[in-house]
């Protein structure tokens, strides 16, 4: 189970860098599973010009710190509905 949660975490760091730096998703897959699969390329937007730090190495860090905190965030919500419910006294 931790391999395929890494697995996941990987998958979906690639992909958000993918996203945020081109601008696109599967873009050259020809290049590794030949011309059938030019049509696996989605382009999110024409005009999008490309942000160089995401594809960059300090970008997966970043992308990693952001999906580090979206998870400490989503663990936190639970927590913080339970403490607010408070028992009333006499009752059990």
């Amino acid at each position: 189970m931790m391999g395929l949660g890494f697995l996941v975490v990987l998958a979906l760091l690639g992909a958000l860098r993918e996203i945020i730096g081109f601008g696109t998703l599967f873009a050259n897959a020809e290049l590794m599973f030949g011309e059938g699969a030019q049509m696996l390329t989605i382009e999110f937007n024409q005009d999008y010009p490309g942000f160089l730090l995401a594809v960059l190495p300090p970008g997966a860090f970043f992308g990693l710190a952001i999906l580090i905190v979206a998870k400490n965030w989503l663990d936190a919500r639970p927590h913080a509905k339970q403490e607010t419910i408070e028992p009333v006294p006499g009752t059990v």
